[in-house]
């Protein structure tokens, strides 16, 4: 009971991540300047080399713009999709770590699905609030990012490090299962059997 409790609530919990992650990239989607992903080099090179990193592109001429109407060294509704997308890559990495160590059960409610689903929400939502704290200078020495490749890098590395938020989760469901009765560890509700001499 403990354990499809437990996994039900994994599932609520990735439900609810998902709408929060689809929320957060529609509302950067409609409004970019709402959450900037962009960052400007501290001095500006000297012209024409782009000063400005965004995670659609880097630009800051308009020579430098690929296509109508997308102006680079803004922010763009792609951008906060591009890193959740990037950190979504990253959050199946550490799943694909997670599975090779997977535990099972012989009970019908199975954990280690739901947590590799939540785990993909979460590493892209570590991806976009990790690149909202590098843009606005919360983590020293990560602020002096310069071209587009370094944003869609840390995205990734950001997607990777949502294993620091579910593995406390991970930790619950190894000790359930590890508290479930089995052939060689009876339940500790059945006495003992007798042996008869």
């Amino acid at each position: 009971a403990k354990l499809r409790t437990f996994r039900n609530v994994v599932l609520v919990g990735s439900i609810i991540m998902s709408v929060l992650l689809a929320v957060l990239v529609g509302l950067a989607a409609r409004w970019p300047d709402l959450i900037p992903l962009c960052f400007t080099q501290d001095p500006p090179p000297a012209s024409p080399t782009p000063a400005v990193a965004c995670p659609t592109g880097a630009g800051a001429s308009p020579a430098q713009q690929p296509l109508p109407g997308l102006q680079l060294g803004r922010p763009q509704a792609w951008d906060v999709f591009i890193v959740a997308l990037l950190g979504l890559v990253g959050g199946a990495l550490s799943v694909a770590v997670f599975i090779r160590g997977m535990y099972s059960n012989t009970t019908p409610y199975n954990v280690a699905v739901p947590l590799s689903l939540v785990k993909l929400p979460v590493g892209a939502i570590s991806a976009i609030v990790g690149m909202i704290l590098v843009a606005g200078d919360f983590v020293p020495g990560f602020s002096a990012i310069d071209k587009q490749a370094q944003i869609l890098a840390y995205a990734v590395v950001f997607g990777c490090s949502q294993q620091l938020f579910t593995k406390t989760l991970d930790r619950r469901a190894e000790n359930l299962i590890a508290d479930l009765p089995t052939a060689s560890k009876p339940d500790a509700a059945t006495p003992p059997r007798q042996s008869s001499a």
